[in-house]
């Protein structure tokens, strides 16, 4: 494939991406906690029905129904922890670890597969990686039980094998294999279907071998879209079960309320989130300038996706698999800010082409360089100062933290909690929380 061979210096720099994550990470961590995000205990929880042999299914609610929501692939690597070592909450401190290490090696790949296919410079490429490395968004996503950092790898994974296919030679092996790859994100998060069709229809357009390459997708994603449609319907008949199962229905529902103004507020998050999650540090700084800061990100915003749609238009991989992703994101009923941490580094390189195209027009080369530079050194260093804040104070309250929002209690109330409700409590009874699935898991009492 057209690009730049990937030198040492370049394997240097993607560790040491890499690297700075962990790092971050480890400091933000809170071992053992599982829970306080909703979701991140429902993939512990499926991950402990696959260990014990009870099948893909949501033990934590009553009747346990089949888990038709979320793909398997993450809680099928959670249960391999769980079957080898089965003490909860001891575990859960091997689930964080082993997330934070795949999401390390997401960035440091993201480091190079930039590089490597001529997306930016090498410079720019090392900048974008230690923001998203010390991103307080994406160190939280890395330090708990959630998917969003594996699912960026198997992302990064299928866009460079995507590059070689539109590039060389397809024999029916090599077609079937990158079908493969292109489905697999989709096993780890649903949103990854726009990875895969727009890869098929990329090579629709390019006029590539595209048989062989979609029964590879086909036979990879099929079996999860045979289980998960078992659900349809379930929302219409229960919101409560139905809102655990049935995705697509939970979609329609909420999308059929009010389309306009689901798809405008999403299309102004996207603007607004594509950079603020990338620069927290500045933006928790610049706290007190709430207009003016609102005003900055939305025209960084612009700035980014203009540059996707330009980009779009020469027919690469990465900007096409940017708008295909981006445009399932504005019609999904629920904020886009998470579904943003995965492909913050792919997304970021816009933003940089974007400001690289308006700054070299007003100022010399030179000088935008050395400004570049300097803005990436201050966005750095803030963020780094904010997740120094956020581990200091997630550690004192024993309680993960998204934001610097002090939750008002420590991990040690949830443990006298949980520990009442074991106490006054049958095994055969259901709790209603607001935690639930938190609950299940402290308590073994099934939760709503």
């Amino acid at each position: 494939p057209c690009g730049s061979a990937l030198v040492k210096a370049d394997w240097i720099a993607a560790a040491t991406v890499a690297v700075v994550l962990l790092i971050c990470g480890a400091y933000r961590m809170v071992p053992g906690v599982t829970g306080t995000y909703h979701d991140d205990a429902i993939y512990v929880s499926t991950a402990r029905s696959l260990a014990e042999g009870q099948g893909y299914r949501l033990i934590n609610l009553p009747g346990a129904p089949p888990q038709t929501k979320y793909p398997f692939l993450y809680p099928l690597v959670l249960a391999v922890v769980w079957k080898l070592w089965p003490t909860f909450p001891q575990n859960v401190v091997v689930m964080q670890w082993l997330t934070l290490s795949l999401a390390s090696v997401a960035l440091g790949l993201a480091y190079l597969y930039l590089v490597r296919f001529e997306y930016c410079s090498r410079r720019a490429a090392l900048g974008i990686g230690l923001l998203c490395a010390t991103s307080p968004d994406i160190t939280y996503f890395s330090t708990i039980t959630m998917p969003e950092m594996p699912f960026a790898l198997l992302t990064v994974v299928a866009l460079w094998r995507l590059e070689h296919a539109m590039a060389e030679p397809l024999a029916a092996g090599r077609a079937l294999l990158t079908g493969v790859v292109l489905a697999v994100p989709f096993l780890c998060r649903e949103v990854g279907a726009a990875i895969a069709a727009a890869g098929l229809a990329m090579l629709v357009v390019k006029r590539r071998p595209f048989l062989w390459v979609a029964v590879g997708t086909a036979v990879v994603a099929a079996p999860w879209v045979a289980w998960s449609v078992r659900a349809w319907g379930a929302f219409e008949r229960d919101i409560i079960s139905g809102y655990y199962t049935d995705y697509i229905g939970a979609w329609s529902a909420l999308v059929s309320a009010n389309p306009i103004h689901l798809v405008s507020v999403n299309l102004s998050l996207l603007f607004v989130n594509s950079s603020t999650e990338a620069l927290s540090g500045l933006v928790t700084g610049l706290a007190g300038a709430r207009i003016f800061t609102s005003a900055l990100l939305l025209g960084l915003g612009l700035l980014t996706w203009s540059a996707v749609a330009i980009h779009s238009a020469r027919g690469r991989v990465l900007p096409s698999c940017r708008l295909a992703y981006a445009l399932i994101i504005t019609v999904w009923p629920w904020r886009p800010s998470r579904f943003l941490v995965p492909l913050l580094p792919l997304i970021l390189v816009c933003l940089t082409i974007g400001l690289r195209d308006s700054i070299g027009r007003l100022i010399p080369h030179g000088a935008a360089a050395r400004l570049a530079v300097a803005v990436f050194a201050v966005a750095v260093g803030a963020n780094l100062a904010l997740i120094v804040r956020l581990g200091a104070t997630s550690q004192r309250y024993g309680y993960p933290l998204l934001t610097l929002t002090e939750p008002g209690f420590s991990g040690r109330a949830f443990e006298a909690l949980f520990q009442w409700v074991r106490t006054h409590s049958e095994e055969q009874d259901v709790i209603a929380a607001g935690l639930d699935t938190m609950c299940f898991l402290y308590t073994d009492r099934r939760a709503i």
